[in-house]
């Protein structure tokens, strides 16, 4: 399995292939769909799971996603 560095990498990559494909606010809206697959992979604890999940899909923009995710970059996720 993927460590949670390189979901959250992968995760990334899609989101700006989609900003490139699909432009911003599109992007934004269609992400939603795929912020569940990435967060179930992250290994996190149920609750901080369902959290992050609902944040993403609270976001209205590809940069509000990032800023959910940012904090998941900086502590340090079970493998």
């Amino acid at each position: 399995a993927p460590a949670p560095e390189e979901v959250l990498d992968e995760h990334e990559w899609l989101m700006q292939r989609a900003v490139e494909h699909l432009g911003p606010e599109r992007a934004g809206r269609w992400l939603r769909k795929a912020h569940p697959w990435y967060v179930e992979r992250l290994g996190l604890d149920p609750v901080r799971s369902k959290e992050v999940n609902a944040a993403l899909q609270a976001s209205a923009t590809v940069e509000e996603a990032r800023a959910v995710l940012a904090p998941l970059r900086a502590a340090p996720l079970a493998a």
